[in-house]
């Protein structure tokens, strides 16, 4: 194959028209911004349009999932164990306010009706 490519290269090369310098340069011109093009929109796809980071890199084991939602649960449990202690000592303020505000209004009626 390689004996039959080999003599009739020269033959077919030697049918293309001379190619003058200006030309030749304009080619290659053309050439190198259609390279600089291609290799503009190969960066601009791998920094914007390509997924980041891929799907493969995203996915948890269901053990791990697990884990965590364990973890999540214990912190919401504390955290509603203590929202019911702040509950509860809210509570006791407002029954000692209660109670005061009681013995104040009971002192005032006692006044009020001393001075009738």
């Amino acid at each position: 194959m390689k004996n039959f490519i080999f003599p009739i290269a020269p033959l077919v090369l030697g049918q293309f028209p001379q190619v003058s310098a200006t030309e030749l340069g304009g080619w290659l011109l053309c050439a190198a911004c259609v390279l600089v093009i291609l290799n503009q929109g190969a960066d601009f796809w791998r920094k914007n349009l390509k997924e980041k980071p891929t799907p493969a890199d995203t996915y948890v084991d269901k053990t791990v999932c697990k884990i965590i939602h364990a973890e999540a649960n214990k912190k919401l449990e504390k955290s509603e164990n203590s929202l019911e202690a702040l509950r509860k000592e809210i509570k006791a303020d407002v029954k000692g306010i209660h109670d005061r505000i009681n013995d104040v209004l009971k002192a005032v009626s006692r006044m009020e009706g001393n001075q009738t």
